[in-house]
């Protein structure tokens, strides 16, 4: 009869859940990996990185004259700030 039948298919169960879950749920989860590997991954961080290395690049150009005069000013800066801030981190309590 049809109640056997329905009851020997599980009422549908195991056909429900292989349809929600695996073939609906393995089309969401290949979507989002694709969304996530292309916005994410390639958009964020490689495309990204490669953008802001290219921009910091284009700002730090200027500062490259060649000229060792400029390095050692440059270099005397920093050591200074480095002291700078030592002396005031060691005179906190």
């Amino acid at each position: 009869s049809g109640i056997q039948l329905r009851a020997a298919d599980q009422w549908g169960f195991d056909k429900t859940v292989l349809t929600l879950f695996v073939n609906w749920g393995g089309r969401f989860a290949f979507g989002a990996y694709r969304w996530f590997d292309m916005v994410v991954i390639d958009g964020l961080f490689v495309n990204g990185s490669a953008f802001m290395a290219g921009a910091v690049g284009k700002l730090l150009r200027r500062t490259q004259t060649g000229y060792v005069r400029n390095y050692a000013f440059v270099m005397l800066l920093g050591s200074l700030l480095l002291v700078s801030y030592i002396l005031y981190r060691s005179s906190m309590p």
